[in-house]
């Protein structure tokens, strides 16, 4: 897996799903790009209007957002970009999970240890 170095995450543990990573909004547009490919903003507004409406400006909003963190990349295309992932899914867990662990165990590396071998033998 090659390092991502440049991506931005934050890790909230009691929010559910991509959610623990990013916003909301962030998180519902990665899920689609994810399962559907490369994708322009009015595609983007198109799956994220299934459940309920947002203005083309906040769909853009997003997507630049998650270039800034270092998810996606954008290319002009005619008239519009094409937004793509930087990072598979199951690639963005792993290197979350390893860094996420990696910043417990640096800070409290007994605890972090203890707690790691206690799942190890489940």
């Amino acid at each position: 897996m090659p390092p991502y170095d440049r991506i931005i995450f934050h890790f909230d543990p009691d929010a559910s799903g991509m959610e623990k990573f990013v916003g909301p909004l962030e998180a519902q547009a990665l899920q689609i790009l994810w399962d559907n490919g490369p994708i322009t903003a009015k595609r983007l507004q198109y799956f994220l209007n299934q459940k309920r409406k947002y203005a083309y400006t906040t769909v853009t909003t997003v997507l630049t957002n998650l270039v800034q963190k270092g998810f996606l990349t954008r290319e002009k295309s005619s008239h519009s970009f094409i937004y793509r992932p930087v990072i598979s899914r199951e690639d963005f867990l792993q290197m979350a999970a390893e860094k996420i662990i990696s910043e417990l165990n640096r800070e409290f590396p007994n605890i972090t240890t203890r707690i790691l071998k206690s799942y190890k033998k489940k």
